[in-house]
Formats: structure tokens, C-alpha cells, sequence
């Protein structure tokens, strides 16, 4: 440790820690920016969980969207091909 500096009403030590030099101010500013930064992620994080449901039925929505759009596909292709099978249709 360092020697002690006698201020009235106060004993301040002298030390060569580099958290001593930073002034107080910094460090609560950093404290609080984390703190901002954690409450922020966890609300995403709650926003994220709720609109789960939602994105899920949206993806399921648009699967089967997909399958029947390669149905209709495979027939116009079919139809394309094999003209005679649909002459009747």
C-alpha cells in the first residue's frame, strides 16, 4: 500500500491501483451504461419470447404456402410435358 496523507477529517491513502486514478464520476457512468445495456437485452429478449408464437404459425403459414405452390408447379410442368395426358381436361 502507499503511505497515508492527512486531510482534515479524512485519511486518504496514496496508491498506485489504476482503479484509484479514474475519477468516480467514470466509474458509475460505467456501471450504469452496463446496467442500461442488460436491461435493454433483457427486453428484447421479452420481446423476442413473445412474438415466438407468431413467427412460428408465420413459418408454418408460408410452408404450406410453398408446397402448394410447388403442387400447382409440378402440374404446369407435367401439363407442359405431357400435353396428351390432359387433353380431356
Amino acid at each position: 500500500m502507499g503511505r497515508a496523507v492527512r486531510i482534515p477529517g479524512r485519511l486518504i491513502f496514496e496508491t498506485d491501483l489504476p482503479e484509484a486514478k479514474t475519477p468516480a464520476g467514470r466509474n458509475r457512468k460505467t456501471r450504469v451504461n452496463t446496467l442500461k445495456f442488460i436491461y435493454l437485452t433483457i427486453i428484447q429478449l421479452v420481446r423476442q419470447v413473445c412474438l415466438l408464437p407468431q413467427n412460428v404459425a408465420n413459418a408454418i403459414k408460408q410452408r404450406r404456402r410453398r408446397a402448394v405452390r410447388n403442387e400447382l408447379e409440378v402440374e404446369r410442368l407435367d401439363r407442359i410435358r405431357n400435353p396428351s395426358k390432359y387433353l380431356g381436361k
